[in-house]
């Protein structure tokens, strides 16, 4: 502390002998006393902190003018402007009004008749005074500015009184007395010529003032209000008596000022928010409130646009060891946010930023070329033309090897900038080694935190987050005290970047864009369990997965704000025109297919329309979310080139597609090369063994170095339950699978019986027969797990032996008369199977060398011991054998499992995604958070016992 604040303490403590108990100061902003209810709301705050306290203290209350739409201290500045401009109705018209204001709010709070009657005389001979004023300006055509600041003080004046009146209504010997803070608030004269209001800011004349307050509280006035003062906010009076203001902010550097002056244990802001954000709320729905920051992090904070009190009006009370508290008049029981002077850092790297704040509407002037390098004085050129034209540089970033120098602007004067630059770097210019650029409109971007001192990683995680965003860094800074990082981004990349970074550092979920394509079975069981899931990945993962559209072969579905998924399938298939309209929120556009970006988080509105992809993807993308997902759970033809183009959009790629994969090899190559140059990801696992990990084991052994020289195994849902039913394997005690000999389980069923079967329980596709009857899905399997062996394999490559030609099918009745006519076909081979002690599989196969020593791709109807991992499957199962190098034909890896249906593939896409998410920044929480509630309700228990 230096030694003005000391001397000014020791004055402090000299003022305050004759209390016996410390002061709390209490300010109220213009929302809290906009009206006679939220005054109400201020006395029960009031008084509850009083009977509280006891006699444990006095009250200070200090007041803001009346708030709401418009403000009383709005509406005073606006009557003298438009005196100025010669418009005299109007300006009365504005008194008028705020006569009307303050009258009804004297008549709605019942005040005692001489008070209310007092109250309206000051108030009415005040704007008398006013427009004897108004008349001078009217006269001049001109708005003095000292003029401004000794109008727009009156409406503190009138609110103080009325406040200070309520409380002392049916007080039972609680008083309070009005202070009007020019009587003893004293502040430097401003230079010579100069208003209050163009100065940096006034300075208090602290000794003046304590000398003043002394005087005041040693009164007989002040000594007949027990309980404490009410004290007009805003105003001061100069040293030469002239009444003027604080400025910006003038209100809370009040109460600052007073809880300086009088010792206060606290000051405590009253607002309309729950206390100071970690970000934006309008960007980060899930902002959420800091219940404490230091005053270098509120500093911080509040210079990039957070809403929390200027800094200056934090000084004097954080300068005499006064904590300020935030609160909420409007939710008085919310803790609020505490400020106060100890740093809140942690030893907890990924909570060491305590928010992040946005500066928006900015411009970046880029000065660069060879002709700076080695030549001192470019930067004092630089910034001494723009303060020549008061343009204040908010940001600074300069190359080390002196070859480029930005500066962050505000935009309104970017292009007055960009012209002084290029006057004073002229004759560099013209010689063209040095060139200068605007880009705008920009925003910066600033994390916060004490706990980033001396904390590796930082960085590193906040780069990385905008990056797993595809947000582009124009500009970064960081401050040596390590307590701010900064970069400028595109503006519209603005809410996109701030959830990003927010849920970096777990201050809130990481936000997901999804959109489904296909809405058969797969996709329908995959929107039903992220229903049920929803819950578990926001607790668990701290993921908020956000569906935002859904789409089928004909339509399509988009909304601003995450899809009811309890009902999306009416929203899909809605008839056109036909608004769906969320939670009671009105939509944003005239049209009822019109649908907002979501990034205030209010509601909006959204309508089934004709499927564009096109506009599917780019609503998806959404630049005000981090993150952008496409689920492809079709079988659409074409998908190859869209997920090519999906990925060089930079949208993550999930999908059950076996066309993308298993499509023309040069589609194939293109989707490689769309995948390898994009930043993000592509997942298929589930297009060959749904949930099941068959293609990721396959790179696995891969990766390590081993050589898969074959695959094969059954891999058709479908097909595996048909001839499991008519070709049934031994008795195994296991339940699914393995090698064994014994009776056969089950008598066989005929072939058709089997195939309605399997098609009851979805595993097969009734609109699509070629795909299951014709084998079609197990060409592309082939196709996607030989190439992912390293096989350059066509489609004509793959030997395929349909279960039944369909190849000239016209129709779905004369296929279901085949299936049927089928049955005596394969009961004989089944018979003939049994009687060499065999079964009937459908098995692919995929080998690098095969018999003609080329690489070999089939699948088809075989026979296979009783012994054999394949005849002891059952139901819907799978069975994969790899041979590799490492693992030769004896001793092959098997990997086995339940096929299952259409709910397991959804099982698997989801898998996928979340993959995607944890490589996004979500991490999975295990299951401390529940073991923790299960040991308490455990020892409850015991306990109890």
């Amino acid at each position: 502390m230096t030694a003005a604040a000391t001397d000014t303490s020791a004055a402090s403590a000299s003022v305050c002998a004759g209390e016996d108990m410390p002061w709390m100061v209490n300010k109220f902003g213009g929302t809290s006393v906009a009206s006679a209810e939220a005054m109400r709301m201020v006395k029960d705050i009031v008084m509850g902190q009083v009977e509280t306290r006891g006699d444990a203290g006095k009250m200070a209350v200090v007041v803001s003018a009346m708030g709401g739409k418009p403000k009383v201290t709005d509406l005073l500045l606006n009557s003298v402007a438009l005196a100025a401009a010669g418009k005299r109705e109007g300006s009365e018209a504005v008194l008028t009004s705020i006569r009307a204001k303050h009258s009804q709010a004297i008549e709605l709070l019942g005040l005692p008749a001489e008070d209310s009657e007092r109250i309206q005389a000051v108030v009415e001979s005040d704007l008398s005074d006013i427009r004897v004023l108004l008349k001078a300006v009217h006269l001049m055509r001109h708005e003095d500015a000292k003029m401004r600041e000794l109008v727009s003080g009156f409406g503190e004046v009138w609110s103080s009184q009325i406040l200070c009146a309520l409380l002392n209504k049916n007080s039972e010997g609680r008083r309070f007395c009005f202070l009007n803070a020019r009587r003893v608030l004293i502040v430097a004269d401003p230079p010579e010529g100069e208003a209050m209001s163009t100065s940096p800011g006034p300075e208090i004349d602290w000794d003046a003032s304590l000398s003043k307050l002394g005087d005041f509280l040693s009164s007989e006035e002040a000594k007949s209000c027990p309980t404490g003062i009410v004290i007009t906010g805003f105003v001061a009076s100069t040293k030469a008596g002239v009444a003027t203001t604080l400025q910006r902010d003038g209100s809370d550097y009040s109460a600052s000022i007073f809880g300086k002056l009088l010792q206060a244990s606290a000051v405590q802001i009253w607002t309309d928010v729950d206390g100071v954000l970690s970000a934006d709320p309008r960007k980060v729905p899930e902002a959420k409130v800091l219940p404490e920051v230091s005053f270098n992090e509120a500093v911080e904070l509040a210079y990039f646009g957070a809403k929390v009190i200027h800094p200056k009006t934090m000084q004097p009370a954080v300068t005499a060891g006064i904590p300020i508290f935030i609160k909420n008049t409007f939710n008085p029981a919310f803790p609020g946010t505490r400020i106060f002077t100890s740093s809140t850092a942690t030893k907890d790297r990924r909570r060491c930023i305590c928010g992040f704040s946005t500066m928006d509407n900015i411009a970046l002037l880029n000065l660069e070329g060879m002709g700076m390098a080695g030549h001192p004085g470019v930067a004092a050129r630089l910034f001494g033309a723009l303060q020549r034209v008061g343009i204040s540089v908010i940001l600074i970033s300069q190359a080390s090897s002196e070859h480029s120098i930005s500066v962050a602007i505000e935009a309104a004067g970017a292009a007055v900038a960009k012209k002084v630059t290029e006057e004073a770097f002229a004759v560099e210019i013209r010689s063209e080694t040095v060139a200068v650029d605007v880009i705008s409109p920009c925003c910066i971007v600033a994390a916060i935190g004490d706990g980033m001192s001396h904390t590796t990683g930082v960085s590193g995680r906040f780069f990385e987050a905008l990056g797993s965003a595809s947000i582009n860094v124009l500009a970064i800074a960081q401050g040596c005290s390590e307590r701010n990082i900064s970069c400028v981004v595109e503006q519209r990349q603005s809410a996109k970047a701030l959830r990003a970074v927010h849920a970096a550092f777990l201050l809130s979920h990481l936000t997901v864009s999804v959109g489904v394509v296909g809405t058969g079975t797969i996709g329908a069981s995959l929107l039903g369990m992220l229903v049920e899931q929803r819950e578990v990945l926001r607790t668990q993962f701290h993921l908020d997965l956000q569906i935002r559209a859904v789409a089928n072969a004909d339509k399509m579905f988009l909304s601003g704000t995450p899809i009811n998924l309890a009902r999306w399938n009416d929203s899909l298939n809605a008839p056109p025109g036909v608004e769906e309209e969320r939670e009671g929120m009105r939509g944003l556009g005239a049209n009822p297919c019109d649908y907002g970006d979501g990034a205030d988080g209010g509601g909006d509105t959204g309508c089934a329309q004709p499927l564009d992809v096109p506009a599917f993807v780019d609503f998806v993308k959404s630049d005000h979310l981090p993150h952008s997902v496409i689920v492809d759970c079709s079988t659409a033809d074409g998908a190859t080139s869209d997920h090519a183009s999906w990925l060089s959009l930079g949208l993550h790629v999930v999908s059950s597609n076996k066309l993308a994969s298993g499509g023309a090899l040069g589609s194939y190559h293109e989707l490689l090369q769309a995948r390898d140059t994009s930043p993000a990801s592509y997942h298929y696992e589930t297009t060959v063994g749904g949930a099941l990990p068959v293609v990721s084991t396959l790179q696995n052994l891969r990766s390590a170095g081993d050589e898969v020289l074959r695959i094969e195994g059954v891999l058709s849902a479908f097909l595996s339950y048909v001839f499991n039913r008519i070709s049934p394997g031994p008795d195994c005690s296991s339940s699914s699978g393995g090698g064994g000999s014994g009776k056969q389980q089950e008598e066989p069923v005929a072939f058709s019986k089997a195939c309605w079967e399997a098609a009851e329980q979805g595993l097969m596709d009734l609109g699509d027969v070629v795909k299951d009857l014709g084998c079609e899905d197990q060409r592309r399997v082939l196709l996607i797990l030989g190439r992912e062996m390293g096989l350059e394999l066509e489609e004509s490559d793959v030997k395929l032996e349909p279960v039944l030609d369909v190849s000239n099918e016209v129709g779905g009745g004369e296929t279901v008369a085949r299936v049927s006519a089928l049955d005596a076909e394969m009961k004989r081979r089944v018979e003939a199977a049994s009687g060499a002690g065999k079964v009937l599989r459908y098995i692919i196969k995929v080998e690098c060398n095969g018999a003609n020593g080329r690489e070999e791709a089939t699948a088809g109807i075989r026979e296979v011991e009783m012994s054999h991992p394949y005849a002891g499957l059952k139901g819907a199962a799978f069975c994969v054998m790899y041979q590799t190098k490492r693992m030769g034909e004896s001793t092959p890896m098997i990997l086995q499992g339940p096929m299952g249906g259409p709910e397991t593939v959804a099982s698997g896409l989801l898998a996928d995604l979340l993959r995607v998410c944890t490589s996004l920044g979500a991490r999975d929480r295990g299951h401390g958070h529940l073991m923790k509630s299960a040991s308490s309700v455990g020892l409850a228990g015991a306990s109890r016992s």
